[in-house]
């Protein structure tokens, strides 16, 4: 169904001049030197850059990516939080950057709350994409958000529970420089106080494994929770033998793109 909006979506996309700028994979040609590669996504899916930098949360940090658990092919299967691990293909995601708000909203894909709100903000749709092969399965949730709504796989063009906005607002936090960016939900109806992909199985949840939520943004003293601040990440891998470090991107979203990929 995605299909039947891409092109049009995706000139619509150009004219907003927002940009889809990301490392690809690099060569070491010093001898020594460090390679650049994506992280925690399969060899298939890293061919001609065609998965994303994965997202991990600031609560739990760089040891955990999104993940489609036991990456099964369903919809409604869970999105969870996993063990960064490169033979994984539950990690593998593909991002579409669709629009803006705005213009989304005038294609009636958007509720007219959330364009007054976000209207300049960018929107992406995830699709699963194991191993480099595109499923037409994107994370969303099966209805519109409410709290505590589950995040699953649902067919990818369900406008908008699969839409997801990308608020600009990042939150300072201790070991993170760059904070990082609340998801919020594109089906989300209250967008003063905004419904956003948490981890840990709720706001008062400790368990990266639990399934994702969309929970209503919160903040303690004006410092967002982290559970609900999102960053993606690039990865040093070395050339002969040592230890594969990974890295924030700075910003966790270049040009406010939830590390949306070369088309």
């Amino acid at each position: 169904m995605r299909n039947r909006y891409g092109m049009v979506l995706r000139r619509l996309a150009a004219a907003a001049t927002v940009t889809t700028a990301l490392a690809g994979l690099g060569a070491g040609v010093a001898m020594a030197a460090p390679q650049q590669g994506k992280p925690s996504v399969t060899p298939g899916c890293s061919v001609n850059s065609y998965c994303s930098d994965p997202v991990f949360n600031a609560e739990f940090g760089l040891q955990y990516f999104v993940n489609n658990a036991n990456a099964v092919q369903r919809r409604g299967n869970p999105v969870n939080l996993s063990w960064a691990d490169d033979t994984n293909p539950g990690e593998d995601w593909h991002v579409t950057l669709q629009a803006t708000v705005s213009v989304l909203y005038h294609l009636g894909y958007i509720g007219a709350a959330m364009e007054l709100h976000y209207r300049s903000q960018p929107v992406v749709e995830v699709m699963w994409t194991p191993y480099g092969v595109t499923s037409n399965l994107c994370r969303g949730t099966a209805k519109a958000a409410t709290e505590g709504e589950k995040i699953t796989l649902q067919p990818c063009g369900s406008f908008p529970e699969t839409l997801w906005v990308v608020d600009p607002d990042s939150g300072q936090l201790p070991g993170l420089a760059d904070g990082g960016n609340p998801l919020i939900a594109g089906s989300d109806r209250n967008p003063s106080a905004p419904y956003v992909m948490t981890a840990g199985g709720g706001l008062l949840g400790s368990d990266p494994f639990d399934q994702l939520r969309v929970e209503q943004l919160v903040a303690d003293d004006g410092v967002p929770d982290p559970a609900q601040l999102w960053c993606t990440a690039t990865e040093t891998l070395p050339s002969t033998g040592g230890t594969t470090t990974f890295e924030p991107n700075a910003p966790c979203f270049p040009d406010e793109a939830i590390g949306a990929v070369k088309s």
